[in-house]
């Protein structure tokens, strides 16, 4: 088989500056990635739109940084935002990062990565994919149950999920590292999507989407991060 062609692309970086001056390279890192699977080669619709995975993580990333920036006071520690690419390809582009850091990673507390977070009513649980160094168990704990949602264990460990998010290049450079992702998610385009729509062309909004999910998966992904960044 021959090689497929070499693209150039870009991570995509914001950050948002803490009040305490005394914390100034300590930060909080939410990511998402931006890139998806492209045109196909077969198909009447053959563009794989990628509207939950990870258009969903994006738009997520993005009101993150909205709400952040407005916050007065703000979070003694900074927060960076990551838009990673390469993903799809290998977790190139995150990984990319913990080799070339704005911030020291020493200095990074947590990274809550958003991938594919499916539309329809309140989650009946939350996977909490990744691993915890620095103690920010219990602030996941708190904000699941403010939100009123269920953790739950990795019901298939053997699928290798917890190995394919950007999360996962956090954890191998010593971060405390989450994927956030909902189940048993109410709604008929929720309960088909892994089956058929997970990596296909069909993977496309709807304005008739319900966004309660992703609505309780961003208000609790924000509480974490908030809650890391203001820590005494």
């Amino acid at each position: 088989m021959l090689p497929g062609p070499s693209i150039e692309s870009q991570n995509v970086v914001a950050r948002v500056q803490g009040s305490d001056t005394s914390t100034s390279d300590e930060h909080v890192l939410y990511s998402a990635h931006w890139d998806h699977l492209g045109i196909g080669l077969v198909g009447k619709d053959r563009i794989f739109n990628g509207a939950v995975d990870n258009a969903s993580g994006c738009a997520m990333l993005i009101e993150f940084a909205r709400a952040w920036a407005a916050m007065s006071p703000r979070p003694r520690r900074s927060v960076l935002f990551l838009a990673v690419t390469g993903e799809e390809s290998g977790l190139r582009g995150s990984d990319y990062y913990t080799r070339n850091p704005i911030l020291p990673l020493t200095a990074a507390k947590l990274n809550i990565n958003v991938d594919g977070i499916v539309p329809g009513g309140k989650p009946g649980g939350l996977l909490v994919l990744g691993e915890d160094k620095a103690n920010a168990w219990p602030l996941v704990e708190e904000a699941a149950r403010r939100y009123g949602v269920a953790l739950r264990p990795d019901p298939r460990p053997e699928a290798g999920t917890a190995f394919r998010s950007d999360h996962f290049s956090f954890v191998k450079a010593g971060v405390s590292a989450f994927s956030l992702i909902p189940v048993d998610v109410p709604g008929a385009f929720a309960q088909d999507y892994n089956q058929k729509h997970y990596h296909q062309p069909s993977d496309e909004y709807s304005p008739d989407w319900d966004m309660t999910s992703n609505e309780i998966v961003a208000k609790l992904a924000l509480m974490i991060g908030v809650n890391a960044a203001s820590r005494p």
